[in-house]
């Protein structure tokens, strides 16, 4: 388990005060090789990044949360890139990614298998850009229960493939863009975007290559008690 070692390299960070909330900035980067990252939490302002999709890769095993959790974070903008991400152990519902109450999370050119890829919850300002998603959950964006109020999301420019539950699932989020993203979904294996009680989302030139069985629990846009939705724009391919 590198969690240790990891935590330690942020902490490594020059302080800008003496709190936690004033540690910011600096760059972690991992070499080509597997490590084992279980509920580290980066500092604000970070820069995560490894060597190529298929040179380093993170991998959770007992987290609670996440590999890296962004927890509570209100300075700048924390960004992840170019990393393999592999979520099992436990029960096999671990999450690579985990923002939190947070403000400003980047994540661009990552692979994400295995269970959950990003869950974000009361978070704003998140971009999600140039991965590649082929877990059960590809991006979650609030809670069942509501309440946490996720703001300005953008996922944009990612590919998804045969997501056992859904490609994305949101909950209550605010202002929210999915954009020019590829889906490929065969079989009866769960909803490819699953909406529920959203405010002011724009669904657009995302192309869907669905082939399965429309129902309540399998389709390629499934939207209930959803307002405000533009969907424009977009191909679907196969069963619509």
């Amino acid at each position: 388990d590198d969690s240790a070692a990891v935590q330690a390299a942020f902490m490594s960070v020059p302080k800008d005060g003496t709190d936690w909330g004033d540690q910011n900035g600096g760059i972690i980067e991992f070499p080509s090789g597997s490590y084992v990252v279980n509920d580290v939490v980066p500092y604000e302002g970070s820069l995560i990044r490894g060597t190529g999709l298929w040179d380093s890769s993170i991998r959770s095993t007992t987290a609670t949360y996440a590999s890296f959790y962004l927890n509570q974070l209100t300075g700048p903008g924390t960004t992840i890139e170019n990393l393999h991400f592999s979520t099992g152990g436990g029960a096999g519902t671990q999450t690579a990614i985990r923002s939190y109450n947070s403000n400003g999370l980047i994540v661009r050119g990552c692979w994400f298998n295995g269970y959950k890829g990003i869950d974000i919850r009361s978070a704003t300002d998140v971009f999600v850009s140039q991965n590649f998603f082929e877990c059960s959950y590809g991006v979650v964006i609030g809670t069942s229960g509501g309440g946490d109020n996720p703001y300005h999301i953008q996922i944009e420019g990612n590919e998804f493939y045969n997501n056992g539950v859904s490609a994305i699932k949101s909950y209550a989020v605010q202002y929210c863009v999915i954009a020019n993203n590829i889906f490929y979904k065969t079989g009866d294996i769960g909803k490819t975007l699953d909406i529920v009680s959203d405010h002011g989302l724009n669904i657009e030139g995302n192309v869907f290559f669905y082939e399965g069985t429309v129902s309540s629990t399998s389709a390629a846009i499934y939207l209930d008690v959803a307002n405000n939705i533009s969907i424009t724009g977009n191909n679907i391919y196969g069963t619509v």
